[in-house]
């Protein structure tokens, strides 16, 4: 499966955003790499109806790089947040996550 995702990739950003602490003053680093991924709408029937905000936009991310919950995927000129989804596809060779738009300006990497 995952040698089929080759062909339908596409480069998208991947930002993993970390927050730290110290005396009480939060420092937030933007980190981004482009990796390869099958982007889609995300089929309605498959979200977690009582965590869907139908207000926003979500779409299905498929990658042979690992992505993990809280990451951001930036995707048509858009970020959007990996949030919970019901499937997981390691064991075949790729991931698959579900990310929710944000709305929000988008991230920029810290220099």
């Amino acid at each position: 499966m995952s040698d089929v995702l080759t062909e339908w990739s596409q480069s998208v950003k991947l930002k993993t955003v970390t927050i730290t602490t110290v005396d009480f003053v939060e420092t937030k680093t933007v980190v981004v790499a482009d990796i390869l991924a099958v982007v889609q709408p995300a089929d309605p029937e498959k979200l977690q109806v009582d965590q869907i905000d139908f207000s926003l936009e979500y779409i299905q991310i498929h990658s042979v790089t690992p992505m993990a919950i809280n990451q951001f995927v930036e995707w048509d000129g858009r970020d959007f947040k990996l949030v919970p989804f019901r499937k997981g596809y390691g064991q075949y060779g790729y991931t698959e996550v579900v990310g929710e738009e944000t709305k929000l300006p988008l991230l920029v990497a810290t220099p």
